[in-house]
């Protein structure tokens, strides 16, 4: 089983239908996540970058990074990840000096009582930081062979 982690991780959104739900996110864009979803270099002064890629994962776990919360965390299955895109953000307090890449995405889930878990994490911890645990099993890449 494979795992990538989405640190500085933030809950910002659930939505919920009878047959399924998607769990909206924001978290810091890193080197590794990057090498990881195979995304290249972005644009010099891009704004917003829709990324592609999905992973079609199993289960995810959200800890709070902060010490004295990270019990509270929560282990739930999903169904996939998918919905990248990558925002230039402005660092607080820097007047526009400073900015930051954030990648935005959406975590789809299909379990009984996972969206009212997510929603008590998410009236408890409000926008706490947390890291994401994405485990998936890794699908092979089919290499096309000419015709004989």
């Amino acid at each position: 089983m494979q795992k990538i982690d989405f640190t500085g991780a933030v809950l910002t959104k659930i939505e919920r239908t009878s047959k399924e739900g998607r769990a909206h996110f924001s978290a810091s864009l890193t080197d590794s996540l990057s090498k990881a979803m195979e995304w290249g270099e972005l644009p010099d002064g891009a704004i917003s970058v829709k990324m592609d890629g999905d992973i079609p994962a199993q289960t995810a776990t959200l800890v709070p990074t902060d010490k004295e919360l990270r019990e509270k965390g929560i282990e739930f299955g999903i169904t996939k990840v998918d919905g990248f895109q990558v925002v230039r953000l402005e660092v607080e307090r820097t007047k526009g000096v400073a900015t930051r890449r954030e990648v935005r995405f959406v975590v789809g889930f299909a379990g009984v009582g996972i969206c009212a878990r997510l929603e008590s994490y998410m009236t408890r911890l409000g926008d706490t930081k947390a890291k994401l645990t994405v485990s998936y099993i890794e699908q092979q890449k089919l290499v096309e062979q000419p015709a004989e």
